[in-house]
């Protein structure tokens, strides 16, 4: 046989094999009509329907949801949270706008504010009930969402959600207004649960991300607290330069001065930080100790802080 007959042979076969598919369509059609029109007249209905919803329903629902909170968000505004919630009698509240224009972008924004207004007002399972609603794409009120289910959960003093909430709010969106905010809340409940080394690691994020933000001011302060009560700083002794210099400010009964200071030569800054040369003879140890024990006004002089030798010896 030719290769040309062999072709021709192949094209008929392949003819026929596609008239028999589609005779076989054919009669399952013939066989399924009633049931195939009422199926694609259904699909069509419903694609023309959500078709419908999308274009011309919802952007009214929309318009209408934003004519309704503009008075409750107004008295949320000005910190009338009870009238911010059930309106005032003329004007609708936030919580008769999350119900009756629940799928609209307003209702979940009304259903943040609602959370934060309960929260405010010190019940807290609701405010953990609609903020968990909320559905937010904003960087800010996304983040101060969960955030808030944080503080409600602490409120709760149910600390292990409030701390896994702290580091949802902390991860999602990172920026320099919240997440040190909700990584030093996160610390504080670490401390609070006596779990000292993962509170010096969200103290340790916010110093090395967030140096210029408001909360890290004082973190130093709250490092070496958390250090100490971890017993990072026993048996450890600064080189003897710094020994010879203050350490913290309730050691001062300890310190024997060479001269007894006068009023702006025997001080220097707010917190009085001598400038004697000697300390007595009390354990290096026990000086850390006094500085975990009241982090608010015990700290560590520059000199200890900045000690090459104390610090090789942490690392």
């Amino acid at each position: 046989m030719s290769i040309e007959n062999k072709d021709k042979k192949e094209k008929k076969d392949n003819l026929v094999q596609v008239t028999s598919f589609f005779t076989k369509v054919e009669n399952w059609y013939e066989a399924n009509r009633k049931k195939v029109n009422v199926i694609s007249t259904v699909v069509l209905v419903a694609v023309l329907l959500c078709i419908y919803i999308i274009v011309f329903w919802m952007p009214k629902r929309q318009q209408k949801a934003e004519l309704a909170i503009f008075k409750a968000e107004q008295y949320f505004a000005q910190d009338s949270l009870r009238q911010a919630l059930d309106g005032d009698g003329v004007y609708d509240g936030l919580l008769s706008v999350a119900s009756r224009y629940r799928c609209t972008k307003t209702a979940n924004r009304a259903r943040y504010e609602i959370g934060i207004c309960y929260l405010q007002m010190g019940d807290f399972e609701q405010a953990i009930k609609y903020l968990k609603k909320f559905k937010g794409k904003d960087k800010l009120v996304s983040v101060q969402a969960l955030g808030s289910i944080g503080d409600a959960y602490v409120e709760l003093n149910n600390l292990d959600k409030a701390l896994s909430y702290y580091k949802k709010a902390s991860k999602k969106n990172p920026n320099d207004l919240l997440t040190p905010r909700y990584l030093y809340r996160a610390g504080l409940v670490c401390e609070k649960k006596g779990d000292w080394k993962s509170a010096a690691k969200f103290y340790e994020d916010m110093r090395h991300a967030y140096p210029n933000a408001m909360e890290t001011m004082d973190i130093e302060k709250r490092i070496a607290f958390v250090n100490a009560k971890a017993g990072k700083y026993d048996n450890i002794q600064p080189c003897l330069p710094c020994i010879r210099r203050p350490i913290c400010q309730r050691c001062m009964r300890t310190v024997r001065l060479l001269s007894p200071p006068t009023s702006g030569s025997g001080w220097s800054g707010p917190n009085g930080i001598l400038k004697s040369r000697r300390l007595c003879g009390t354990a290096v140890s026990k000086h850390w100790r006094h500085m975990a024990s009241n982090p608010s006004i015990a700290f560590l002089s520059p000199a200890v802080l900045n000690c090459p030798t104390l610090h090789s010896s942490l690392s």
